[in-house]
């Protein structure tokens, strides 16, 4: 089928807009920008101190050591409902996530430099549907790991006494660096779509030159 023709058969829906966080556990929940992070947002609103001033760069480490909740509400029509299938799209979670959509849970993440296309056309509804995440402190979840091994791998970056940036698939430099200071940071990184299609797609396409 030419590709002119199948374009009509999909739609791409934007899901970064009208995001909220919250530490686990905490009653407050804070409007969030996607992509973004944790830190960034609670620097926005005033609840973390700028960390590249003078020594704020202390004060913010206690993130790295909470849970945090992202969530967002979002409606789908009977129409889109009609689609043969649908998928999120996920481009980036940093790092340590479950995923919910309507209570179900869609999604286990470890790694915050893939994505994933998640299927969720047997999940979604008519109406308001409700997506939730939840990102785990990397702290804890790298601790185990580094007792596991009993000995400490080199990581000159990292700025915490426990050299944990080589336990997991994350930024290294996020752990600090000699050019820049440590921000552990937890959120969704890059953007988040809902795909409804028919018939097939597309995914990825490469040339070859034979000659």
């Amino acid at each position: 089928m030419p590709l002119f023709l199948m374009a009509q058969y999909s739609e791409i829906i934007s899901l970064n807009e009208g995001w909220q966080f919250s530490q686990v556990n905490d009653s407050v929940w804070y409007d969030a920008d996607v992509p973004g992070s944790v830190q960034a947002d609670l620097i926005k609103h005033e609840v973390l101190p700028d960390p590249f001033y003078a020594t704020n760069e202390k004060d913010i480490q206690w993130i790295e050591n909470e849970d945090w909740d992202y969530r967002k509400t979002f409606v789908v029509n009977a129409d889109q409902l009609n689609h043969d299938d649908a998928y999120i799209f996920f481009e980036g979670l940093d790092t340590h996530a479950d995923v919910f959509l309507n209570g179900a849970r869609i999604l286990q993440t470890e790694n915050m430099f893939i994505g994933h296309k998640v299927p969720v056309k047997n999940i979604l509804k008519e109406g308001e549907n409700k997506l939730y995440i939840r990102f785990y402190s990397p702290i804890k979840r790298m601790m185990p790991a580094r007792e596991t091994f009993g000995y400490e791998y080199p990581a000159g970056n990292d700025h915490r006494d426990e050299k944990l940036s080589v336990y997991n698939r994350k930024a290294p430099y996020h752990f600090g660096w000699d050019w820049g200071i440590r921000i552990v940071q937890m959120g969704i990184w890059k953007p988040v779509t809902l795909n409804f299609y028919d018939k097939a797609r597309i995914d990825d396409y490469y040339v070859k030159q034979s000659s």
